[in-house]
C-alpha cells in the first residue's frame, strides 16, 4: 500500500512540473501577442491620424488656392503649420522659424506632373512634401488648382514588441490630393418656382471648360426649368442638374431630384464704398471718363462713358441707352449694386429689397472687363445678396464683357437679345423672351472661383479623377 501511494505522489509532482512549463510557455505567447496587438494598434492609430491630417491639410491648401493674394510658398508654410497644429506626432524643429520644417524634404511619392514651388516655403526651408499641379500662383494665368500633401515619414516605436525581440520602429506616411472642382457655369440659386425659362424661339446654350455642372438649378419647382414652344435650353458636352423638374426642349436629359447646392460665391466679401460722386449723365455724344467710387446712379443717354479701373458702388440705376457705349480702362472694373443712398449705402434688407441695378437698352454697347487681381478678381457685376432688382439686357445690346455676373437674389432678363457671355453666371433666376439668343461660355481663367476644394484620386500622371 505505501509503495503504491508513494508512486502516485511522484506522478503528481511530475504533472505539476509539466503544467508549470506549459503555463509559462502559454503566458509568453499571450504576452507576446498582446504586445504585438498593442503595437499594431498604435501603428494603426498613428496611420489613421496621419491620413486624417493629410486629408484635412490638402483641402485646406486647396481652399487657399482660391485667394489671389496668396503665393504658393506661403500656402506651403500655412499647410505645414496646419499639420503641426493638428497632428501631434509631428514635433516642431526648433532650428526653423515656427517649426515649419520637420523633415519636410524627405518625401518620396510626389505625383507625376506636380512641382515644388520656388522658394519651397516662406522661410526658404527645403521641402518636397507639399506640391502643386502648376508653379503659377493663384490669380495668374494657368494658376495651380490642386495640391498634394504628404506627411513626412514617421517612425512609430515598437514599444512592447521590442522588449520581446520583435524589432525596431515602423516607418509610415500618408498623402492626399485636393483640387478646386468647378461647381457650375450657370448657377441658378432661387429655391422655388420656375427659375429658368425660355419662350418663343429663344435659346440658351451653356458650355464650360472646367467640368462640373454646366447648368445647376436649386429650385424645387415643377417645373423649375422650362423651354416652351420652339425655345431650347442646352449644355453641349456638359450636364444639367435640377432639384425640381424640367419641361420642354432641355438637353442633355437633366439629372433631377438632387440636393440644393450652396452658393459657390458665398466667400466674396462686401466692397468698401469709395468717394461719393454724382451721376455723370452722359448726353450729346460726349466722351466722359469717371473714377471709381460711390454713385447714386450712372446714366448714359448718348455718347461714350469710360470707367477707370476700380470698384463702383451704385445704389440706383446704371442705365445705358441705345446708341451709347460704356468701356473700361486698363485694370478692369467691378460694378457693385446695393441699397441705400450714395452718401449712406446700406446692405439690402431681408427677405429682399430692390436696390441698384443694371439695364442695357437695345443698340447700346457694353465692353467691360473685370479686374484680374485683388479680392474681387474676375468679378464684373456683383449685386448685394438680397438685392432683388433685375439685370435687364434688351435687344442687341452689344454686351462684350468678360467676368463673373453675381446676383444671388435677382433675375437676369434677356429680351430679344443676342448675347455671348464669357462669364460665370450666379443669379436667382434667368428669363429669355422675344427670341433671345444667349450663349454662356464659361472659362475658369476669366472668372471668379466658383470652386470648392475636395479630395480627389489621382490617376497615374494625370488629374483625371480630380
Amino acid at each position: 500500500m505505501s509503495l503504491g501511494l508513494t508512486k502516485r505522489r511522484r506522478t503528481a509532482r511530475g504533472d505539476d512540473g509539466v503544467v508549470l512549463i506549459l503555463t509559462a510557455l502559454a503566458l509568453g505567447v499571450i504576452f507576446g501577442m498582446a504586445a504585438l496587438a498593442i503595437d499594431i494598434g498604435n501603428i494603426g492609430q498613428t496611420a489613421q491620424g496621419a491620413q486624417g491630417a493629410a486629408d484635412a491639410a490638402a483641402v485646406s491648401g486647396a481652399q487657399l488656392l482660391k485667394d489671389s493674394s496668396q503665393t504658393l510658398s506661403g500656402i506651403v508654410t500655412q499647410v505645414e503649420q496646419y499639420v503641426h497644429d493638428n497632428f501631434s506626432a509631428i514635433t516642431a524643429d526648433s532650428s526653423n522659424l515656427n517649426g515649419a520644417h520637420d523633415s519636410w524634404d524627405t518625401c518620396t511619392s510626389q505625383p507625376s506632373g506636380f512641382v515644388t514651388p520656388a522658394p519651397p516655403d516662406s522661410y526658404g526651408n527645403p521641402q518636397n512634401c507639399i506640391t502643386f499641379n502648376s508653379d503659377n500662383a493663384p490669380g495668374t494665368s494657368g494658376a495651380a488648382t490642386a495640391v498634394n500633401v504628404e506627411i513626412p515619414p514617421q517612425a512609430v516605436p515598437s514599444t512592447f514588441g521590442r522588449a520581446l525581440g520583435n524589432g525596431g520602429p515602423t516607418n509610415l506616411t500618408a498623402s492626399a490630393t485636393a483640387s478646386l472642382a468647378p461647381t457650375c457655369a450657370l448657377c441658378v440659386l432661387g429655391g422655388s418656382g420656375r427659375t429658368v425659362s425660355a419662350t418663343g424661339t429663344s435659346s440658351l446654350s451653356v458650355t464650360s471648360d472646367s467640368g462640373g455642372s454646366a447648368i445647376l438649378v436649386n429650385s424645387s419647382g415643377t417645373p423649375a426649368v422650362s423651354a416652351n414652344g420652339n425655345s431650347t435650353i442646352s449644355a453641349p458636352g456638359g450636364t444639367i442638374e435640377v432639384v425640381g423638374t424640367t419641361s420642354g426642349n432641355v438637353t442633355p436629359a437633366p439629372t433631377t431630384g438632387g440636393g440644393v447646392t450652396a452658393d459657390p460665391l458665398a466667400y466674396l466679401g462686401t466692397p468698401t464704398p469709395g468717394p461719393v460722386h454724382v451721376d455723370p449723365h452722359v448726353t450729346g455724344s460726349r466722351a466722359v471718363t469717371i473714377d471709381p467710387g460711390t454713385y447714386p446712379s450712372i446714366t448714359v443717354d448718348s455718347g461714350t462713358l469710360t470707367l477707370s479701373a476700380g470698384t463702383y458702388v451704385i445704389t440706383g440705376a446704371f442705365e445705358v441707352k441705345g446708341g451709347s457705349s460704356v468701356f473700361s480702362g486698363l485694370g478692369g472694373v467691378t460694378l457693385y449694386f446695393t441699397c441705400g443712398t450714395a452718401r449712406a449705402p446700406t446692405a439690402c434688407a431681408a427677405p429682399g429689397e430692390a436696390g441698384g441695378y443694371l439695364k442695357l437698352d437695345g443698340g447700346s454697347g457694353f465692353g467691360l472687363s473685370a479686374p484680374t487681381t485683388g479680392d474681387l478678381a474676375h468679378v464684373l457685376v456683383y449685386y448685394d445678396r438680397l438685392d432683388t432688382s433685375p439685370i435687364v439686357i434688351d435687344g442687341d445690346s452689344g454686351f462684350d464683357s468678360t467676368g463673373t455676373i453675381y446676383a444671388k437674389s435677382a433675375a437676369l432678363e434677356f429680351n430679344g437679345s443676342v448675347v455671348g457671355l464669357d462669364s460665370l453666371v450666379d443669379v436667382g433666376s434667368v428669363d429669355l423672351v422675344g427670341g433671345a439668343q444667349v450663349t454662356i461660355d464659361y472659362r475658369a481663367g476669366n472668372n471668379a472661383g466658383a470652386l470648392e476644394a475636395a479630395l480627389c484620386t489621382l490617376e497615374p500622371a494625370s488629374l483625371a479623377n480630380c
